[in-house]
């Protein structure tokens, strides 16, 4: 029997370590020979040099190569159909029916995780007024254990829709250095629609990040400047597992009149390459972060920075998305954000519904369609400059 793995190992021999999972198919392997270079000597033909995954399991051992076979679980109907309807409950289900006892029982017990945590911020929503800070810490816990909820369903779904041979694409919606991005949207709200301009210039290195975002109608009635900075502490050798300790400030005109509000938001931002989770969820990624945020309303038009002392709310705002690549160059994402101040208003949950699909048109630039979802409606097309070769989708909204 050949194993797929040992075509896996020499591409990843072949790559370097961060562009590629070890655990990226239903195997993984190294060259035995020290010195080597990460690279097996490949037989050579009439047509030249055969690559490694194009050789017999016995050229490979005669090779040094060594390789080991993973389990990999294919999907079935039963296990598709059982994660659909008995799985809306007991999340897992799906993946239990299919034989995988270890990553049902962890979706389970993330399940009933998210449903206590749930729970727990609906009682405090429901047991104190709107201005105390216990109510918007049950607003915080109440949007996590939702998100948690969706979260374990959609991935029991996923794995017994596709199997557990091999992980989704290379996740793209992440461009590491300086990228620039050009946006048009149409709000519609109240039964008034309105256009949007936006433009914005993300920086992502190593160990800091950084947002520069501007958003305006021609009208100049509603303006937006945001400002986002912060450390990164990157967790694996891939670098899709970080973390964020960082600072946004929002000044915003919501009104034609000028009254508008000024916040600070001191953030924390989590992000996690769900293979760590189970090898068949790779490339899956989840960008969550929460904070404190305090603003300031401005009531005089006049005075721009014209505060009031008094006028001041504050609250706990989460949010996050989860993205995946459906082909090698398509990104989708689908978040929700719990925050005040957008133009298109929060739903009677306190926040709005995120969508994205990044597109790549060249080699450089990438065509974006958003989507949001509160009081009203936004639907938005986008330009994306980055520098990197290797086109990433999009990158999230800090």
């Amino acid at each position: 029997m050949r194993f797929r793995a040992a075509c896996c190992a020499a591409l990843a021999a072949s790559l370097p370590l961060a562009a590629y999972p070890a655990h990226a198919a239903e195997g993984s392997g190294e060259p035995l020979r020290e010195g080597s270079g990460g690279e097996a000597p490949a037989a050579v033909t009439d047509a030249g040099p055969r690559q490694p995954w194009q050789l017999t399991d016995e050229e490979l051992l005669r090779d040094n190569w060594h390789f080991d076979a993973e389990r990999g679980q294919a999907g079935s109907n039963t296990a598709r159909i059982t994660a659909l309807t008995v799985g809306s409950v007991v999340h897992g289900a799906g993946h239990f029916v299919m034989g995988e006892e270890s990553t049902g029982w962890k979706l389970l017990l993330g399940e009933v995780a998210s449903v206590t945590v749930g729970l727990g911020g609906l009682a405090l929503v429901n047991a104190n007024p709107s201005t105390s800070w216990l109510h918007a810490s049950g607003e915080a816990l109440a949007v996590a254990g939702t998100a948690g909820f969706g979260l374990t369903w959609a991935a029991d779904l996923l794995g017994t829709l596709r199997g557990t041979g091999a992980p989704l694409p290379e996740n793209t919606s992440i461009s590491e250095g300086l990228s620039a991005a050009f946006s048009w949207s149409t709000v519609v709200l109240q039964g008034d629609g309105f256009s949007v301009l936006g433009a914005a210039l993300p920086l992502r290195l190593r160990h800091f990040v950084a947002t520069a975002e501007f958003e305006a109608d021609p009208a100049a009635s509603y303006q937006l400047l945001g400002l986002y900075a912060a450390a990164r502490i990157p967790i694996g050798k891939r670098g899709l597992t970080d973390t964020e300790f960082g600072v946004a400030v929002t000044d915003e005109r919501l009104t034609p009149a000028g009254a508008g509000r000024l916040a600070a938001e001191p953030r924390l931002t989590l992000e996690a390459d769900l293979g760590s989770v189970a090898t068949h969820f790779a490339n899956v990624v989840v960008r969550v972060h929460g904070g404190v945020e305090v603003s300031q309303l401005r009531f005089d038009p006049a005075d721009r920075f014209g505060l009031s002392d008094e006028a001041y709310v504050w609250r706990l705002p989460v949010g996050g998305e989860v993205s995946a690549n459906f082909t090698r160059s398509v990104n989708m994402g689908l978040g929700y954000e719990q925050r005040d101040g957008r133009p298109v208003g929060r739903t009677g949950l306190g926040g709005y519904f995120t969508g994205r699909i990044g597109i790549p048109l060249q080699r450089k630039v990438g065509l974006e369609v958003n989507v949001e979802r509160g009081a009203g409606v936004r639907f938005g097309l986008g330009l994306r400059w980055l520098p990197d070769a290797a086109l990433p989708a999009s990158a999230p909204p800090q």
